[in-house]
């Protein structure tokens, strides 16, 4: 049979007959397609978002402990070394706050999280070394000591924090 030869009332309810076919189908596509960015944007709000504003957190933490080191090795005083202590606290707690999001990361991402809180043990390590010889005659040492040990370390664990982000994004 052909087309031509259907009367218009045919032709028109064949059209709106293909219509009426392909509507619930476009309406299945749509919300099984609103279901993936809900899904994305659940995992955005609640994972990527919260781990990226940690590591965030955890990056300004490690500058500012450097900082605070420096200022009580070129002045070593009671407030120098409580600043600096505080913000120890503040980076322990969002490391913290970190290990408990990172629960949440594919096993690959955690076990390189791991390895970046061996890198933070021995960063720890060194600050304190640094710390315990400002103040007292080997206190140059300690400014060579801090350029050597503590700012590398510093360095690697930007790099570890940037590549983990920028693994995790790639996983989207």
């Amino acid at each position: 049979m052909k087309l031509s030869s259907l009367k218009i009332s045919h032709k028109l309810a064949l059209g709106f007959g293909a219509v009426g076919l392909l509507l619930p189908v476009a309406v299945v596509f749509g919300i099984m397609q609103s279901k993936m960015i809900e899904k994305d944007v659940g995992d955005i709000a609640k994972v990527k978002a919260p781990i990226t504003l940690a590591s965030g957190e955890i990056s300004a933490d490690v500058y500012k402990s450097v900082s605070l080191l420096r200022a009580y090795v070129l002045n070593p005083t009671v407030e120098n070394k409580t600043a600096h202590d505080v913000a120890w606290k503040s980076l322990d707690h969002e490391l913290m706050a970190f290990d408990e999001l990172a629960t949440a990361l594919p096993a690959e991402i955690q076990a390189e999280w791991q390895g970046v809180k061996n890198t933070f043990r021995e960063f720890r390590q060194a600050q304190n070394d640094i710390a315990n010889l400002a103040g007292t005659p080997d206190a140059y040492p300690a400014i060579q000591l801090m350029d050597k040990e503590a700012l590398p370390r510093a360095k690697k664990l930007f790099s570890a924090i940037t590549a983990m982000i920028d693994n995790e994004q790639g996983q989207i």
